[in-house]
């Protein structure tokens, strides 16, 4: 249990200093992934999909609230918090313009584990949150669409 629950802090901790190939070593080969809005496979689109996730913002502020481990998996509860000072672009590939806007954003992501590698990640958070504090999201009722 506490390789799991190291595992998950060195994670956390690669991602807040930006160091992407010690993220991608985490993972298994064939690692899965998914988030709110992309499935991934593979430890190298997963490292991307993080640089990526990280890229328009500042000042992250990262935040283990609460973390679990029991043998093979692992949930941790994180709070995020940064401003936008770039453009965030969607799987979609639309572009959203920056907003210098702070985030305060929670969520929990679940791990799997084999061998000492992350096999499979599952990350929750409300993306509509994250828009509304950008200013970006769409008032409820209104129509459009990114």
């Amino acid at each position: 249990m506490a390789e799991t629950a190291d595992a998950v802090r060195k994670q956390h901790r690669a991602i807040q200093e930006q160091d992407w190939d010690a993220l991608a070593k985490l993972y298994s080969a064939d690692a899965t992934y998914r988030d709110p809005e992309v499935e991934l496979q593979g430890r190298e689109a997963i490292a991307e999909r993080a640089r990526a996730l990280e890229a328009p913002f500042s000042g992250a502020s990262y935040e283990v609230v609460s973390l679990l481990a029991d043998g093979a998996r692992a949930a941790l509860e994180w709070r995020y918090q940064a401003t936008n000072h770039g453009r965030i672009l969607l799987p979609s590939g639309t572009e959203l313009p920056a907003t210098a806007k702070d985030v305060d954003l929670r969520g929990i992501s679940i791990f799997d584990f084999e061998d000492g590698r992350i096999t499979a990640q599952r990350s929750y958070w409300d993306s509509f949150s994250l828009y509304h504090q950008l200013g970006l999201a769409f008032e409820p009722g209104l129509s459009g669409s990114w």
